[in-house]
């Protein structure tokens, strides 16, 4: 028994087209958008996507009333419903999605899980704030790990150290190898599997599916646009409880 037993996800592809307006015409994007709900069997007008929070990295918000149309929440870096009429929906192309559920009390997550946000608490906060107001036990939750940049492609230089806290778990999981200009990995999944253990969550309750969108060129990744001259995307994430 998984998250999958409780919980529908889906992810597009490169072949499903970009999914985000910054990336895209607008009438194509909207077209690829609905063509990818409708072969899902998602409700369109019943979703809520988030937009990530690009100053604190860590803001949480619950929704429970279903949208008239597809909306988007601004500055947000993870939902959590108890509606299961709800969709909840994700832009990603490189940053892990983690999708959380709670089987007795019946409430989903879905969290940005990019390295700033996982080094600003996000993981920590969206359980925290999923116990607060849901009364959930970590020992009830299961996970989902999506896809995300593999730390074989993730670098940076000396400056990580300026944009990480010294006990994150990204700093904790950085590996450093003999690279002349960008020698620190990044390692968003490890981080956020130690993150979720240290929490709580049973090893057995995460079902991590270890797809690196950097390799797998089905899946859009920024940084491989950036390093081989392709053109950038976004996919989206669809999930709702079953």
């Amino acid at each position: 028994m998984n998250i999958l037993d409780y919980v529908r996800i889906e992810t597009s592809t490169v072949e499903d087209g970009n999914m985000s307006y910054t990336y895209g015409d607008d009438d194509e994007v909207l077209s690829n958008k609905l063509k990818f709900w409708e072969k899902s069997n998602f409700k369109y007008k019943n979703t809520y996507q988030l937009k990530t929070n690009i100053k604190e990295f860590d803001r949480v918000e619950i929704i429970n009333d279903i949208p008239k149309d597809l909306t988007v929440i601004d500055n947000t870096d993870s939902l959590i419903t108890s509606n299961p009429n709800i969709v909840l929906a994700l832009l990603t192309a490189d940053c892990l999605q983690i999708i959380a559920y709670d089987r007795v009390n019946k409430v989903l997550a879905l969290i940005h899980s990019g390295f700033k946000w996982q080094d600003a608490g996000i993981i920590d906060k969206t359980l925290n704030v999923m116990h607060e107001k849901f009364e959930t036990n970590v020992e009830n939750i299961f996970v989902y790990l999506g896809d995300c940049i593999s730390k074989d492609f993730y670098r940076w230089d000396e400056g990580i150290f300026n944009n990480t806290n010294e006990n994150s778990w990204i700093r904790k999981t950085l590996v450093k190898d003999n690279h002349p200009t960008h020698p620190y990995l990044i390692d968003l999944r490890k981080s956020a599997i130690l993150n979720l253990r240290d929490l709580g969550i049973k090893e057995e309750n995460i079902l991590d599916t270890k797809t690196d969108c950097y390799s797998n060129d089905k899946y859009f990744s920024h940084v491989r646009s950036l390093n081989q001259k392709e053109k950038d995307g976004r996919h989206i994430t669809l999930v709702q409880m079953k």
